[in-house]
C-alpha cells in the first residue's frame, strides 16, 4: 500500500522568532541534520520512499518549534490470511509501527472481495457446463458419437475451469468453498458420462438376449419402453 506517513511533534530548538507567525517549509536535506522519530514497519516485507522526480519528504517547522514531518511510502506487509471461503471471505490485516522509544500503533482493515469477477469468471461457467452435461439425457442413446464428445468437453472444459482457479490461487493445505463448488460441479458433469455408459451398456446387454431369443434386434421403439427412455 501506498500512503502519506506524517509526524507531529515539538522541537524547541528549532523555534525561531517570526513578526508573521509563517512556518518554513524544507526539502529532505535538512532530515540528517535534526532529530526525526524513528519509525519503522514490524511486518513489513519491503518497503521503500518514492523519489520521482525528488525524494517525497516534506519539513515544516513553525515558529514555536512544532514540526510536521511528511513522507510518501510504499509498504508491503504480510497479512495472515484465511481462504476457506473464498470468494465470500472477509479478511482482517494490521499495520504495526513501533518505535524504539514508543509503543506499537496497530492499524487494522478490513478486506472483502467483490463477488461479481468470480460470478462471471468462475461460478456461471461452471453452471453453464453442468446445463450442457445434462443436455445429453434429450439426446438419443444411440447416437454414441453426439453424447460422447458432449460428455469429454464438458469434463474436459471444468478441468480447464479448475486449473485457471488453482493457479490463481495461493497454495494452502484446506479446501476454499470454490472448490468445493467446482468440485461439486465436476462430479456432476462427471456422473452425466458414467449415465450415458451405464445406458449404452445396459441397451447392449438387453439386445443381445433379444436377438438369442427372436433372431433379430430388438427395435429402438421396445428398447424405449423397456429402459423408460
Amino acid at each position: 500500500m501506498t500512503f502519506y506517513l506524517r509526524h507531529y511533534w515539538k522541537d524547541e530548538r528549532l523555534a525561531f522568532p517570526s513578526k508573521t507567525n509563517k512556518s518554513m517549509t524544507f526539502d529532505h536535506r535538512l532530515i540528517e541534520k535534526i532529530w526525526v522519530p524513528d519509525i519503522f514497519f514490524v511486518h513489513s516485507k519491503r518497503s521503500f520512499i518514492h523519489d520521482t522526480t525528488v525524494e517525497n519528504i516534506m519539513l515544516r517547522v513553525h515558529p514555536d518549534g512544532n514540526v510536521l514531518f511528511s513522507v510518501r511510502i510504499t509498504v508491503s506487509a504480510m497479512c495472515f490470511m484465511d481462504f476457506s471461503r473464498f470468494p465470500l471471505d472477509t479478511q482482517n490485516c494490521s499495520l504495526e509501527l513501533e518505535s524504539c522509544w514508543y509503543n506499537r500503533l496497530f492499524i487494522n482493515f478490513v478486506l472483502r472481495r467483490h463477488i461479481f469477477f468470480f460470478v462471471l469468471q468462475t461460478y456461471f461457467p461452471a453452471m453453464l457446463m453442468v446445463m450442457l452435461s445434462w443436455v445429453s439425457f434429450w439426446i438419443d442413446r444411440r447416437a454414441v458419437p453426439a453424447r460422447v464428445s458432449l460428455g469429454i468437453t464438458t469434463v474436459l472444459t471444468m478441468s480447464t475451469i479448475l486449473s485457471g482457479v488453482s493457479a490463481s490461487m495461493p497454495q494452502v493445505s484446506y479446501v476454499k468453498a470454490v472448490d468445493v463448488y467446482l468440485w461439486v460441479s465436476s462430479l456432476f458433469v462427471f456422473l452425466s458420462v458414467i449415465e450415458y455408459a451405464a445406458v449404452n451398456y445396459l441397451t447392449t446387454v438387453e439386445e443381445r438376449r433379444r436377438f438369442k431369443k427372436t433372431g433379430k434386434v430388438l427395435p429402438c421403439f421396445h428398447c424405449r419402453i423397456l429402459f423408460g427412455m
